[in-house]
């Protein structure tokens, strides 16, 4: 019994194992078969899946290829959807979706962009006010179009806006950016120079002669100048693009207002001076019409003598004018016989000039050392005998030319007229010094003392000195009497005011 239960065991084990593998072909069998009952579906986009295209174009699809493995081609039953709109810029998206009869789908999307013409970019680049202008100059910058991003001022800003408003305040190239939406710059340049913000410089004069002002104007100005206003005495007289102006009445206060091109204006306050009386000419004085009717007097100051001389006709109760001569060093000392015998001295007494009152200075020692008591004796004489303080004027020989230099050159403005007579120019006399004075100049041809003193009075010419230069052809250094006989420069001297 056992072996009977034993063998019963074990066929019904291999009875189970049996059905087990038998279920397992089945089910292998089965699996297979509905593996190759499974379909490929598949979809496909021609072309670029992200594509660009103009506004105003037409979209131009590239088609698809939809493929199952079951169903077959299945192209003509592809869906395709989206909202493309050609006239707008702007993003879009084209979905293609295709199913197959077991119900499987497959979805694609191609992108598409509709961007801006960039051609048709648009840039209007102008300023105003475009005339010279002293005010800020508005350059404008207008952009349309649909390829516009932003621009860039000169200064680094950004601006999203189509229309720029930049003011500018010089005269200067200026540069815009013009950034497109496809990343290209377009720069943009401009030049500005119509700005004239400065105002006109110059100078002006007011020349009084015979009673009346003669108005001269030196104005300059980058734009040049336009017109000018001649206000004297606090009222508008004139307005034109004259610089000079003739007013019929004699006055000191004269402003003008220079304007330029560009409307700037300055105020210029005139300079008066007066005007002086033309240069000596050749005279030839009748020296035997002579009149004894004078007053001569020699006489000391401190430890110099002088002689004064005028005529007794002058009247002393009016302001007259003063003429001094300075001798040269053969003049120099105590003896006074030294300065009776200069050619000026001896037509003085003679009575031969007129119309002013005279003084011959000697000095001890040098003119170098007695520079200050000569201005005492002047100042000295100016009051006690009315003298005219705009009609002083001062001559010297030799020696005393050079002195007459010193002396005009220490007491600015306050000598109307010199006269120069065979003198060394004094090198330490600079011309800045002696403009505001008219100077006669002598010499002789022949006189080998003073060449020096020829080539300085040419450069001080140069240099703007209200100078002239007289030469006598045959004389040497004497020529003293040639000067005061000859020439009508005593009436020069007389007939000068002091600027």
């Amino acid at each position: 019994m056992k072996e009977l239960r034993r063998n019963t065991k074990y066929i019904v084990i291999s009875i189970v194992v049996l059905v087990m593998i038998l279920l397992f072909v089945v089910l292998l069998s089965n699996s297979k078969k509905d593996e190759n009952n499974v379909s490929k579906l598949t979809l496909d986009l021609k072309g670029e899946s992200n594509i660009n295209i103009v506004k105003g174009d037409t979209y131009h699809e590239s088609g698809y290829i939809a493929h199952d493995s079951v169903d077959g081609d299945l192209t003509n039953k592809v869906l395709v959807e989206g909202n493309l709109d050609t006239e707008t810029i702007g993003n879009y998206e084209i979905k293609y979706t295709i199913s197959n009869s077991k119900g499987n789908r497959v979805q694609k999307i191609r992108k598409v962009n509709v961007i801006a013409d960039l051609s048709d970019l648009e840039i209007e680049l102008d300023y105003s006010p475009k005339e010279l202008t002293n005010n800020d100059v508005i350059i404008t910058l207008k952009i349309t179009g649909d390829g516009y991003d932003f621009m860039v001022d000169p200064d680094g800003n950004i601006d999203n806006s189509n229309l720029l408003e930049y003011r500018v305040v010089n005269n200067d190239e200026y540069v815009f950016s013009i950034k497109r939406k496809d990343g290209i710059v377009i720069e943009k340049t401009v030049e500005i120079n119509n700005i004239d913000k400065k105002k006109p410089t110059g100078s002006c004069k007011n020349l009084i002669e015979n009673g009346k002002s003669k108005i001269s104007v030196i104005a300059t100005d980058e734009s040049g100048i336009d017109k000018y206003s001649y206000t004297i005495d606090g009222v508008l007289k004139n307005q034109s693009s004259s610089d000079t102006y003739l007013y019929d009445k004699e006055t000191k206060n004269v402003v003008i207002t220079a304007y330029d091109k560009a409307g700037n204006y300055e105020l210029i306050n005139c300079i008066t001076s007066y005007a002086i009386g033309p240069w000596p000419v050749d005279y030839h004085r009748n020296l035997n019409e002579t009149s004894k009717d004078i007053f001569y007097n020699e006489s000391t100051y401190g430890n110099n003598n002088y002689i004064i001389y005028y005529p007794k006709s002058l009247n002393l109760k009016e302001k007259n004018p003063l003429v001094i001569y300075l001798g040269g060093g053969g003049e120099i000392g105590s003896n006074i016989d030294l300065i009776r015998g200069t050619a000026f001295a001896t037509n003085m007494k003679k009575g031969i000039f007129k119309g002013a009152i005279y003084l011959i200075p000697q000095c001890r020692t040098g003119w170098e050392y007695c520079f200050s008591s000569l201005k005492t004796l002047i100042d000295n004489i100016v009051s006690q005998y009315n003298v005219d303080p705009n009609r002083i004027s001062i001559m010297g020989h030799s020696h005393g030319a050079v002195s007459t230099y010193q002396m005009i050159a220490r007491y600015q403005n306050f000598f109307s007229a010199a006269a120069i007579l065979s003198g060394n120019t004094e090198r330490k006399v600079g011309s800045n010094s002696l403009k505001k004075i008219k100077i006669i100049v002598y010499y002789g041809a022949k006189d080998s003392n003073i060449t020096a003193g020829r080539i300085r009075t040419k450069a001080l010419i140069d240099e703007g000195v209200n100078m002239k230069y007289i030469e006598f052809p045959n004389e040497g250094h004497p020529i003293q009497n040639r000067v005061i006989n000859e020439t009508n420069t005593i009436e020069w001297l007389i007939a000068q005011k002091k600027q």
